[in-house]
Parts: structure tokens; sequence; C-alpha cells
């Protein structure tokens, strides 16, 4: 059986929002922490005032974050680098019907912007496929899917991308009658850490869920919130698994 262990969030940058661009859209985030014993009476609330999406109101993922042997990711996020990337690799745990079973991404900070090369895959990997580097699930994901990815390839370092830490939750989605807003609450947030490229025996949870609005809107605030006393913070899963991995 898996040791667990709550850990607490090591690094809390306050922050109300970032502000992200698809296309010519900005989109600005806002996220808070949910106390466990909030998380049904918010789940309440959201059923209440908000709408279920038809498909995808509720999925279990699985990311897997990659970064060089020099820990250049980690570092930039630490340092706050305005220009930086992220490589995760997303796998949905028994995903809906016509639902993919994975996505490849490379999130990519310019500035105040951020962007994403993003690819959902809807086929397979070969049984025992085993991760090793983020360039060889690019080119394994193009024998699977028949198709170039050189898209994904243009943004990756000369130097390799190795695992380094895997992230687990449950997200459920809503979204705004009125407004072009998004809600995810994501619950059991767990790492694990991986070592010698295997995954450890220990698991961590974050003792919190995290609650994030996706809007147009600079710090969004719905009336549904305003009673509930959240408190906004910025919270990087990858930056938590990281830092769990180097106390360790």
């Amino acid at each position: 059986m898996e040791e667990m262990m709550a850990i607490n969030p090591i690094t809390q940058i306050t922050s109300e929002y970032r502000k992200k661009s698809f296309g010519s859209k900005e989109i600005f985030e806002t996220k808070y922490i949910v106390p466990f014993r909030m998380r049904e009476f918010l789940l309440a609330v959201l059923r209440q005032k908000t709408m279920v999406p038809g498909k995808f109101c509720y999925s279990k993922l699985k990311t897997v974050y990659f970064d060089d042997a020099n820990k250049t990711s980690y570092f930039d996020t630490i340092d706050g680098n305005p220009n930086r990337k992220k490589y995760r690799f997303r796998e949905y745990i028994d995903p809906e019907e016509g639902g993919a079973y994975y996505s490849l991404e490379v999130k990519i900070r310019s500035n105040a912007t951020t962007t994403k090369a993003k690819k959902l895959i809807y086929g397979k990997l070969p049984e025992g496929y085993t991760l090793t580097t983020f360039r060889d699930l690019i080119s394994t994901f193009e024998a699977v899917l028949g198709c170039s990815l050189a898209f994904l390839y243009m943004e990756l370092p000369q130097v390799d991308l190795f695992p380094t830490a895997i992230i687990s939750y449950e997200r459920y989605r809503f979204e705004d009658y009125f407004d072009h807003q998004r809600y995810n609450l994501d619950t059991e947030i767990m790492m694990y850490p991986r070592e010698n490229e295997a995954i450890s025996h220990s698991a961590y949870y974050l003792d919190y869920d995290i609650f994030e609005i996706k809007s147009g809107q600079r710090e969004a605030s719905p009336l549904f919130l305003r009673d509930l006393y959240l408190e906004p913070l910025y919270f990087s899963k990858f930056l938590w698994g990281k830092e769990i991995v180097e106390e360790r």
C-alpha cells in the first residue's frame, strides 16, 4: 500500500490572475484554495448556479511533467522568468466515449501572455511503452497517429527532457450561463515523484482542492463566490511537485 503524506504548498505566489492568449482572445485565470470541508458545498453551489456541460464534465487526469538535467523549467518558474516553457504529457483515465486518451502540450510563457502548442491524442500508446524523453514521446505518437507533429518539435530545446514528476487529480468542469467563463474544481491532487526513471512507492497529496476560473474578464468574481471567502492565489502543480522532489 502506498504511503500517503499531506504536503502544504511550499510556494504560494500571491496573484489574482494569469493572462493567457488563444489567438486574439485573452483569457484570465483566477485560482482559489478550497478546504476539503467546503468541497461538497462548493460543488452543490456550482451545480445550482452554473451549467454542467453535456460532455466531459468530470475527468480523472494524470500529468507527467518533463524537465532537462539542469532543471531549467523548474528554475525558470522559481525565478519568475517572463519567457519560459513547460512540457507535459497528460493521460485521461477512462475517458468518455469520443474523448482523447492523451494530450501532449508545451506551455509557452512570453511576458504576460501564455500560449500552448497542444495535440490531443485519440490513439493508444504501444503496450508496454516506457516514458524516456519528451522527444521520444512525440516520435512514438507520430507513429501511432501516422502524421507529423513538427509543431511540437519546434518548441523543444536542444537537450533532452526527462520525466520529473507525476501529478494526478480529478476535475469537475462547469460553464457560466451568461458570461464566457469556465470553472474547474480540481480535487484529490496527488504527486508521485520519479527517481532513477521509476515511480516511487510514496505518494504525496495536497491538503486542499483548487478552484479555477477562466474568463475573458480580468479578476472575474461571480456573485455566487462572494460569500464563500475563498483565498485567491497563484498555484502551479508543476512547481509544487518539483519542490517536493527537490526537498527529498
